[in-house]
C-alpha cells in the first residue's frame, strides 16, 4: 500500500489518483484539482515575488514567478492539507506521518536547487542555493494559510473530489 494514501486529506487522495491513474475520476474532478493548483499557485507565486524582492535582492516579474510556483504548490499543498487536517482533528500521530514530513524536506532542496539555479539575476550569475533554500522555506511556510483556508473550504463546500481507488487501498 502507498504510505500516502493512508488516512490522507481528499485532495492527496485526488492528486495522487490523477497522477497514477489508481482512482477513477471524472472529467469534472479532474477540472476541480487543476484549477484548485492553479488558483492556490496564485499566492505561492505573489510570495515569491515579495521574498525575491525582499529577501534575496532579485527582481522576479509574477509573470514569471507564477510557473515557478506551480511546483511548489504541487509538492507542499496536498502534504501541508493532509498535515493540517490530522492537526486540527488532533490525529496527528509521528508514526503515521514521517514519510509526509520526510517527503516535505526533500522537495525544500528540490526547490531551493530549482531557484538557486534558473533564477538569476541581472549579471547572468544563478542567485544559489542559500538564497533558492530562502525561497523554498518561504514558500513552505506559506502553505499554512492556505491549507488551513482549503480545509475550511473544503469542510464548507465539500468541492475537493473523493477518488475511488482501484487498487482498494485508503
Amino acid at each position: 500500500m502507498n504510505p500516502f494514501f493512508f488516512k490522507s486529506h481528499a485532495l492527496l487522495s485526488a492528486t495522487l489518483a490523477l497522477l497514477t491513474g489508481s482512482g477513477s475520476l471524472g472529467l469534472m474532478d479532474v477540472v476541480v484539482i487543476l484549477a484548485t493548483y492553479l488558483v492556490a499557485a496564485l499566492g505561492f507565486g505573489w510570495c515569491l515575488v515579495v521574498v525575491a524582492r525582499k529577501a534575496v535582492g532579485l527582481a522576479l516579474p509574477f509573470r514569471k514567478a507564477y510557473p515557478l510556483a506551480l511546483p511548489a504548490t504541487l509538492a507542499y499543498l496536498p502534504l501541508g492539507v493532509t498535515l493540517l487536517n490530522d492537526i486540527v482533528h488532533q490525529s496527528f500521530q509521528l508514526d503515521d506521518r514521517y514519510v509526509f514530513l520526510f517527503a516535505i524536506a526533500v522537495a525544500t532542496l528540490m526547490l531551493a536547487g530549482l531557484y538557486g539555479v534558473v533564477l538569476h539575476y541581472r549579471g547572468g550569475q544563478p542567485i544559489g542555493s542559500e538564497s533558492g533554500l530562502t525561497l523554498a522555506l518561504a514558500l513552505l511556510l506559506l502553505t499554512l494559510p492556505i491549507a488551513l483556508l482549503l480545509l475550511g473550504l473544503d469542510a464548507w463546500l465539500g468541492f475537493v473530489p473523493r477518488p475511488r481507488l482501484l487498487d482498494g487501498g485508503g
